[in-house]
């Protein structure tokens, strides 16, 4: 999608029904894309799309590849952004509003913010700095007002129809909020609606101002503001012509089923749970022998925390990359997702607790939450689940594949903990053995192969080996290096933890002996304290450099990066396929 060109017009220049004074609008035309798409327009969620046919959490790989080969760096910012959208956004969690202010905390979020921002960072190649990020959410607030009610206000009428035809109250809808906060009728209602999106627009205007004057944000700041102000203008024209909108445009039984049955989640029943059969007299009911099942909710509890925590998601995309080429059937296809998200959570939660680690995707871990044991409990019950999962697959090999790969993944992390405890560095080799063990690739691709119906399967161990290899020496490279998993993980948290990186080994082996002595002695003091100073930390870190281990481990990486793009070259040749997702994740895990 190339922009041609792009104009502004004057609000005295387009039908801004009222609402825009002062904002100008900046039409765009576009190329149409080689399948005749129209280019990608957020659109509020209305419930039109049942939630598994939505594709919310997919972004399409080609796109993906594309916009990595357009501006990597910008690329992973818009990742970023784009993961909080999907942690935050998307409808999650919609409940009725009693006041406006209420409302617009939760529409905020849910309308996208997090995403749209992301897309004017990509597309204006906008950076900010820190202070501009902890800024942008209260600049750019009276912006969303506007976007949010705007939505609202043109589709009021159709949400209206919609909720009557499928039994539904319509709550999340700002005219509505209006009428019940203020006693109002509808016309009264859609009045007050059109005087906070004007009011909005001012405020808006009046943040670019103060973002301009105030020394403390960049110029990316103003420009992401700027980059709103022809959102806000463009959304106001969109809106009052778009057939979503349309009353009159009737959705199919089909659609309303969705949205009448399509995501209703099962309450609890609480009545009955621990007594048994309510005929038992009260006095004797605690002694009944019921045929309820425990409830589970408390061991779910810490599992569902860290589901709950953004994360890449990374293994969910190679299943589905790789399945271009397996061809495995939906229904497996997500059992087999099933299988590896249960177990890496589970080994997450584990691991957290091994590593004594302060931060998890930047919250606190699952143990400082929950506490160890239920954490433990928790973390054991998913593995049975994952295998319980495995059954379903119908095929006692799959069983096999599960037990195997879940025993390396526990025998692989023994090892690590074992050389941490004793200061053991392990040999280059050992590393790198342990390293293919500990991840779930394997374990992925084993069960996709098995589950594959094709008569030919095609050979991808040697790929994903190296790739589940690339991702675990980026990430162990990154955490010592990149300032993003400081943020989320602490700093330096793998020196905290003592473990043995390609960093690490590489400098206790190159090294004088008398800086090898210092670098030694700084992990025992780890060891018996439990963790290293800020100090520590960077004379470790300056061993480093003096090692030159900053310099082998990148270099070592991207000899790595060669080989794996060799593999994929090698995999489409012998598939015949061209596989967009597995380059685009390749490029996601690239340094």
């Amino acid at each position: 999608m190339d922009t041609q060109h792009s104009f502004l017009l004057s609000p005295s220049e387009y039908d801004g029904d009222g609402l825009l004074d002062g904002i100008p609008m900046r039409p765009i035309q576009f190329n149409s894309s080689a399948d005749g798409a129209a280019p990608d327009v957020p659109q509020a969620d209305d419930g039109a799309t049942p939630p598994e046919a939505a594709g919310v959490g997919v972004l399409p790989p080609k796109i993906m590849s594309e916009i990595l080969s357009i501006d990597r760096e910008g690329a992973l910012r818009f990742f970023k952004w784009y993961s909080v959208f999907l942690s935050d956004g998307g409808g999650a969690g919609k409940t009725a509003s009693t006041s406006l202010q209420e409302y617009y905390d939760f529409r905020i979020k849910d309308v996208g913010y997090s995403y749209w921002s992301g897309k004017i960072l990509f597309s204006y190649a906008i950076s900010l700095t820190p202070e501009d990020e902890k800024a942008v959410a209260e600049f750019s607030r009276p912006a969303w007002i506007s976007l949010l009610l705007v939505n609202d206000l043109y589709s009021y009428e159709k949400e209206h129809w919609l909720a009557n035809s499928t039994g539904r109250s319509l709550t999340n809808n700002g005219v509505r909020v209006i009428m019940q906060e203020r006693g109002v009728d509808l016309a009264e209602a859609r009045k007050i609606c059109r005087a906070e999106i004007i009011e909005a627009h001012k405020q808006h205007l009046a943040m670019i101002e103060r973002a301009k004057a105030d020394g403390r944000y960049s110029l990316g700041l103003v420009r992401l503001l700027d980059g709103l102000t022809h959102s806000i203008a463009g959304n106001v024209v969109w809106s009052q012509g778009h057939p979503r909108y349309d009353s009159t445009a009737q959705y199919t039984p089909e659609q309303i089923g969705w949205m009448t049955n399509g995501n209703k989640k099962r309450k609890l029943d609480q009545v009955g749970l621990f007594n048994g059969v309510n005929n038992i007299p009260p006095e004797h009911a605690v002694l009944h022998n019921s045929a309820e099942p425990l409830p589970i909710q408390v061991i779910d509890g810490p599992s569902r925390y860290i589901a709950s925590l953004p994360g890449k998601g990374i293994r969910s995309k190679v299943i589905s990359a790789l399945n271009l080429w397996y061809e495995v059937p939906p229904a497996s296809a997500a059992i087999i997702k099933s299988i590896i998200n249960l177990l890496h959570n589970a080994s997450l939660m584990l691991d957290d607790i091994q590593d004594n680690s302060p931060l998890r995707r930047g919250k606190p871990p699952t143990h400082m939450v929950f506490g160890q044991a239920q954490t433990i409990n928790s973390s054991s019950y998913k593995i049975a689940e994952a295998l319980e999962e495995a059954l379903k697959l119908g095929t006692m090999d799959c069983m096999r594949i599960a037990i195997k790969d879940s025993k390396g993944l526990y025998i692989s992390q023994s090892l690590d903990l074992h050389w941490t405890a004793n200061l053991i560095c392990p040999l280059v080799e050992e590393y790198i053995k342990v390293l293919d063990a500990s991840g779930l690739i394997r374990m992925l691709t084993r069960l996709l192969e098995a589950n594959s119906p094709l008569p030919k399967k095609p050979d991808l161990h040697t790929l994903t080996a190296m790739l589940g290899r690339l991702y675990a020496l980026r990430d162990d490279y990154q955490n010592l290096s990149s300032a993003e998993y400081t943020q989320t993980k602490g700093f330096c948290e793998d020196l905290d933890e003592g473990k043995y990186s390609l960093p690490l080994i590489h400098a206790l082996n190159n090294l004088p002996d008398d800086k090898a002595l210092i670098l030694r002695n700084i992990l025992t003091q780890r060891r018996v304290c439990g963790k290293s100073t800020p100090e520590h930390k960077q004379m470790v870190l300056d061993l480093f450099e003096e090692a030159g281990s900053f310099d082998y481990t990148p270099d070592a990486i991207r000899t790595l990066q060669c080989e794996v793009d060799q593999e994929l070259d090698a995999a489409e040749r012998e598939t015949g396929v061209r596989n967009e997702e597995v380059r685009g994740i390749i490029e996601l895990v690239k340094l």
